[in-house]
């Protein structure tokens, strides 16, 4: 009998135990197939211009297996394209905790900036029973160099023959440069100010085309040109109208002047008169001055005389209202000789107030030199250079969105403050990666200078695990540019919240879960199966039992 006590005791042991196996199961695994990047976290770091090349790991972390997995790239504002036609990658088949590596390669942009990004990706796939699932996943990598814009100058003009007389031909020819590390593509100049009291292009073609012009090179342009025996006497202008790409086809557009000087006309005297200096062209690095920032100031200097000599020229550089400091030496220079139409560059280095508002301020160089004769002359060339005002937002103090459940939502709280002297408006935050904004764009709207407060806002999350994202800030600074500043976040998220079922079964122990959501079909069965077999052996053994009791007393 204590055998027989003994078996049922171990069969009931066993079921109870096959039963409550999965009890325990990883909350991080889903009930049906799930397909994850196990190394998203990971954040690959690259140059602008280079190649983006990474190994995705793709997990199955359901306990079911997926069938004909599809993940496909969805760019949204990441700055990347693919170099080949394949941006869909397929795995036909994973089982239950299998893990795959997939390589990809994409090209960054030359024009990306300096910073994170998010690239998301969808997955479809389907289970067995052909049930469809999709998720959606992002891999981070960093851009750590950029590359200066393309910016055309002109350069070198020149005029053939140098003395340029009325009712004559002259050939017009000059560089442009681009002074920027990225290509400018689609490049088109006209030549404007053309008229029949003045020049004129002898072919009547007033434009020219480049489908690109390399970084760091330069062209040369020519124009056939007639001169009216109109012509005014003296300095002439030409404008070259520039229009160009860069490889996010954003269009560039920028006017340069040329200076035409001491024209004569067919009885002029071109020995006669007073040599003049003019500032021939210029320029900033960066091309946008902002305040409170240093940049570097080219200029070239011109002496427009065709046969006189300047000679102990001495030239001061000056910011007439203080709007501009310069940095690194004096601002003054000297050069002993400057030959008939020869040309002289400098660059000096300029520090604008903290405190400039966005507009163009003047800064001037005044030049005295002598001519061949010993004359003494002077003159002054003024320059405006435009500036923006400094727009500094600072984001402080970001939390959240910490533990969440997937299907609830949590909050994320930062602070906030404009350090800058402008106004900054539009401001406004979104969602980037793992999580998403409950309302699609959050706007804060304008922050006066010296201002700041904190709020927060309400998000989702998109998968289980380990998330991770980007909170991205946008806003327009005083000229109307808009600028983004990225903040990353992260958290933990749990499969969907369990809901509360009271235990009505008193009979069934304490610490063994029977939780039947987390119970296969199979299991419950078989269960239900070993608790009829027990109970049936149970009845069998006490029936045998009182049949054998009333033997014995009839004995």
């Amino acid at each position: 009998m204590k055998k027989i006590q003994l078996i049922l005791t171990s069969i009931l042991i066993f079921f109870i135990v096959i039963g409550g196996a999965t009890v325990k199961a990883d909350e991080y695994e889903a009930e049906y197939p799930k397909i994850i990047f196990e190394n998203k976290t990971d954040v690959v770091k690259v140059k602008a211009g280079e190649t983006l090349d990474f190994t995705v790991v793709v997990k199955n972390v359901g306990d079911e297996g997926a069938r004909y997995i599809t993940i496909s790239n969805s760019e949204k504002d990441a700055p990347v394209y693919w170099e080949t036609a394949v941006d869909t990658y397929t795995i036909y088949r994973m089982s239950a905790g299998a893990k795959k590596e997939v390589n990809m390669s994409l090209k960054v942009k030359e024009t990306a900036d300096v910073g994170i990004y998010a690239l998301p990706f969808n997955i479809a796939y389907s289970d067995n029973d052909h049930t469809e699932y999709s998720n959606k996943q992002s891999i981070f990598f960093e851009v750590t160099k950029e590359y200066s814009k393309p910016l055309i100058l002109v350069k070198n003009v020149k005029n053939t023959p140098e003395v340029v007389t009325a009712n004559s031909s002259n050939r017009l020819s000059f560089d442009i440069y681009n002074s920027g590390d990225l290509d400018a593509r689609r490049v088109k100049l006209t030549l404007k100010g053309l008229s029949k009291d003045g020049f004129m292009v002898k072919d009547s073609i007033d434009n020219r085309y480049f489908d690109y012009l390399e970084g760091g090179k330069s062209k040369t342009i020519d124009f056939d040109l007639l001169v009216s025996e109109d012509i005014t006497k003296g300095t002439n202008e030409l404008q070259v109208e520039l229009q160009y790409f860069d490889q996010d086809n954003k269009e560039y557009n920028d006017t340069k002047t040329i200076y035409i000087n001491d024209v004569k006309g067919t009885e002029g005297d071109i020995g006669k008169g007073v040599p003049k200096i003019i500032v021939s062209s210029y320029y900033t690095n960066p091309s946008t001055v902002t305040a409170g920032r240093t940049v570097s100031f080219y200029f070239t200097i011109k002496n427009t005389h065709p046969t006189k000599t300047i000679k102990n020229m001495k030239a001061i550089v000056d910011s007439e209202d203080g709007t501009f400091t310069l940095e690194g030496g004096s601002n003054s220079f000297y050069v002993s000789e400057l030959r008939p139409a020869g040309e002289f560059s400098k660059t000096f280095y300029l520090r604008a107030k903290s405190d400039a508002l966005s507009r163009a301020y003047p800064v001037t160089i005044n030049f005295d030199y002598e001519d061949a004769d010993g004359n003494s002359h002077s003159s002054t060339e003024k320059i405006n250079i435009p500036v923006v005002e400094r727009t500094e937002l600072s984001i402080d103090n970001v939390n959240g969105p910490y533990e969440m459940y997937l299907g609830n939502t949590g909050y994320i709280s930062f602070e906030y403050y404009n350090k800058g002297k402008a106004v900054i408006s539009n401001l406004s935050v979104s969602l980037e990666g793992d999580y998403s904004s409950v309302n699609n764009t959050n706007y804060i709207g304008n922050v006066d200078p010296g201002t700041g407060s904190y709020s927060e806002i309400e998000v989702k999350a998109d998968v289980a695990g380990d998330a991770k994202g980007t909170l991205v800030f946008s806003f327009e600074d005083s000229s109307g540019n808009v600028k983004t500043i990225r903040r990353a976040i992260e958290g933990v998220v749990y499969g969907e919240e369990p809901a509360f079922e009271p235990d009505i079964n008193n009979d069934i122990p304490m610490d063994i879960d029977y939780d039947e959501d987390q119970l296969k079909w199979w299991q419950i069965a078989l269960i239900g199966l070993g608790v009829f077999l027990v109970t049936m052996i149970v009845a069998r053994l006490i029936t045998i039992k009182v049949m054998m009791k009333k033997i014995e007393d009839e004995i």
